[in-house]
């Protein structure tokens, strides 16, 4: 519950900032160039990618997590048959 408040806390400042800062300016990568693109779709898009990378990278770690889990052997107590 505490993430779930967390996180929503976090979206409203997000949209707030970005809806505040929404004038449109160009933006240039390496040979790539958009001329004129809104700051708040630049700042909503930024969030929602590293929200998503960052939701499949611990899915990715879980599953990892979780194999190791299965192939790791369960100790026994001394004196109880393997």
């Amino acid at each position: 519950m505490k993430r779930l408040i967390l996180a929503l806390v976090f979206a409203i400042i997000v949209t707030a900032f970005a809806l505040q800062n929404n004038r449109p300016f160009a933006i240039t990568l390496l040979v790539w160039r958009v001329p004129r693109l809104s700051a708040a779709l630049v700042i909503i898009s930024s969030v929602l990618f590293g929200v998503i990378l960052g939701a499949l990278l611990a899915w990715r770690e879980r599953l990892r997590l979780g194999r190791l889990r299965e192939t790791k052997p369960t100790p026994h107590a001394p004196g109880e048959p393997q």
